[in-house]
């Protein structure tokens, strides 16, 4: 988030209202209603379908569960997780609890966001709060990583790439999460869940209840405070059909001295709340898939600058947004399917510094498929509808050939649309400046992807991208004298890409993970300095691994490298070696016990994560204690 303006005038308030990015009532609502209702019924009827199969990927991914042993333990958020992922670029200010931007295939950070089982989490005040998630961590299975056609199929999407977030079935368990770290800082977790088998059936409950301060992240009066808690149910039977209801709600308040390109001799405060209440399930037969859900969220960002002038900067803003989504793939037959999604969302902004909107979105898409031996044709598209706005048509078509012992190779084309946060439209600060001309931003990506497994455990991915990026909206400085970073449209952005990865996994616990990402922007708009799209990594390296040492000692260190694109606003160079050295040991007589000692930024890099922002954590140390029993 970026700070708005101090006040508004209630005539500019009452214009912006009536604007055409306002309030039409109902057309929005009744598309997305009738699209909803015909889809459930489509979807009862495919499910009481005649049996046939057909080899393909689940729509639901399994994912194993996440054991969150870094920095924080999960009492913070889910950024600790979030920066264990090897694809995704989680760009913090501070330390990842605080405040942090997603990043996926060097996207900047309006491209890329979570969803929770296929159901996209945008946030229409400002996409500096996509890496934002009121829930426990260990709710959720490992994220899976969605970009271009894949997006398509799996996610509501973003621009550019999804983290799918999967909810794991309950099982009974008590997990107690404690920690400490430099500068008296502290945090904790206990999370209680209730597992009750009735013959083929199960239902369970579950709660949690989390605490950190965090203190001197990186300016000395830059703390972090969170307070966390929540509660799930579920449903589930032995055919892997699941029904989930979660609550969760997190209020963080944290020093900004410094934050979002403002003067960092202003001292400023930051207090956030967000609550969130979804209900979703799936449903997997042979005849065919359907996964529906639906959330709301209300959340609230209230920013002081304590700058120098009289007075102090202030800004309020309240976002509610309804959200729904229903997906499935249709069987007819052994060789043909159809994947169909419809999604659309609700959002409510009343903002001191934003303005007071309503704005609607849905969506529907329809993908055919055929496989005819080892070649898979998937053609099909996927149409948004904006209130006052174009509707594009969005095509989306891929190419499978499955070679021997699982390696397959694909050529996938897909597009994408965004509309600008309230923020990029409306706000004013003393180092931002909104521009309300902005209108929707669309790509179009086209990847080849080959993947596959290799003897001894080890799963692989290769892949080229061409991003093409129209009407792209980006925070730059328009020259040397320029003190505000302006929202502009910068045009047509085009990127050339390649990543590989891998990782090897062996039964004792040991594992390697190798990932590398490599981006060219040569045919780039000119523009004095970039924030976001045009900052991008020309080379980026992590490396994770774990080292089981015995049965109840493990070694694991992370590592980044990256060699960021020339920026006039960054100082101390471009390069970033970011290191995180962990142990854990195991009691003997007490195994349900795990002790965690960390150490973050090994190498005390002092890289500047934004141009120009020093707002990097030094090297710090942590301890850490897990008890499950």
């Amino acid at each position: 988030m970026v700070p708005g303006k101090h006040q508004m005038v209630p005539g500019k308030v009452q214009a912006m209202a009536s604007d055409k990015r306002g309030v039409k009532m109902n057309k929005g609502r009744f598309i997305l209603l009738g699209g909803m209702i015909s889809c459930g019924v489509f979807a009862t009827g495919i499910i009481r379908a005649g049996e046939r199969t057909i080899e393909r990927e689940p729509l639901v991914v399994e994912a194993q569960p996440v054991m969150v042993t870094s920095y924080g333990s999960g009492a913070t958020g889910i950024g600790e997780v979030l920066q264990q992922i090897l694809e995704v670029d989680l760009q913090t200010q501070g330390v990842p609890g605080g405040q942090a931007d997603l990043s996926i295939q060097g996207s900047p950070f309006s491209g890329a966001g979570i969803a929770l089982q296929g159901l996209a989490l945008p946030h229409a005040q400002t996409e500096h709060f996509h890496a934002e998630l009121p829930f426990a961590v260990e709710w959720f299975g490992a994220p899976t990583v969605l970009t271009g056609f894949d997006q398509s199929l799996g996610s509501s999407g973003f621009l550019v790439g999804t983290l799918d977030m999967g909810i794991l079935p309950i099982s009974t368990r008590r997990l107690l999460h404690v920690g400490i770290s430099e500068y008296n800082s502290i945090w904790g977790q206990l999370l209680v869940q209730e597992r009750l088998d009735m013959g083929d059936q199960a239902v369970g409950v579950g709660a949690f209840a989390g605490a950190a301060d965090v203190n001197r992240v990186d300016f000395p009066d830059n703390d972090v405070e969170v307070r966390r808690a929540g509660a799930q149910m579920q449903w589930g039977n032995r055919d892997g059909d699941q029904i989930d209801l979660l609550f969760g709600r997190q209020e963080k308040t944290l020093g900004v001295r410094g934050y979002y390109g403002v003067n960092p001799d202003w001292p400023g405060e930051e207090e956030i709340t967000d609550t969130m209440i979804y209900l979703g399930g799936h449903r997997t037969r042979s005849t065919g898939r359907v996964r529906a859900g639906t959330y709301y969220r209300s959340f609230t960002d209230d920013y002081r600058l304590f700058w120098t002038l009289p007075g102090t900067f202030e800004n309020n803003h309240k976002l509610d947004v309804w959200g729904g989504m229903l997906d499935g793939r249709w069987l007819p037959t052994e060789t043909y399917w159809v994947d169909w999604r419809v999604s659309g969302q609700d959002e409510r902004i009343r903002s001191s510094a934003l303005g007071y909107f309503n704005r609607r979105h849905a969506a529907f898409s329809a993908i055919p498929g055929y496989r005819m031996g080892p070649w898979q044709y998937q053609l099909g598209g996927r149409f948004e509808v904006f209130e006052d706005d174009s509707n594009p048509v969005l095509p989306q078509a891929a190419l499978t050939y499955f070679a021997s012992r699982g390696v397959s190779v694909q050529l996938a084309y897909s597009e994408s649309v965004r509309q600008p946060s309230y923020t990029e439209l409306n706000y004013e600060s003393p180092a931002s400046l909104g521009n309300e001309g902005l209108g929707n931003q669309e790509a179009s990506t086209t990847q080849l992807t080959v993947r596959g497994p290799l003897p001894e455990d080890i799963e692989w991915k290769a892949r080229v991208f061409y991003r093409e990026s129209s009407d792209t909206v980006d925070w730059i400085r328009r020259d040397d004298a320029s003190e505000r970073w302006e929202a502009e449209n910068i045009g047509t952005v085009r990127t050339v890409g390649w990543e590989a990865g891998g990782r090897w996994q062996h039964a004792s616990g040991s594992s390697v993970g190798l990932y590398y990402l490599g981006l060219d922007q040569s045919d780039k708009p000119a523009v004095y300095a970039s924030r976001y799209a045009l900052d991008y990594a020309s080379h980026m390296l992590r490396l994770s691994g774990r080292a089981a040492l015995g049965e109840r000692l493990t070694l694991g260190y992370d590592q980044m490298l990256r060699q960021q694109q020339s920026n006039r606003i960054r100082e101390g160079g471009r390069n970033q070696n970011d290191g995180r050295l962990q142990a854990t040991y195991q009691l003997r007589r007490y195994p349900e016990v795990l002790f965690t000692l960390a150490v973050d930024n090994v190498w005390d890099d002092d890289y500047q994560t934004f141009p120009g922002q020093d707002t990097f954590a030094s090297r710090r140390v942590s301890g850490g204690m897990r008890v499950e029993w």
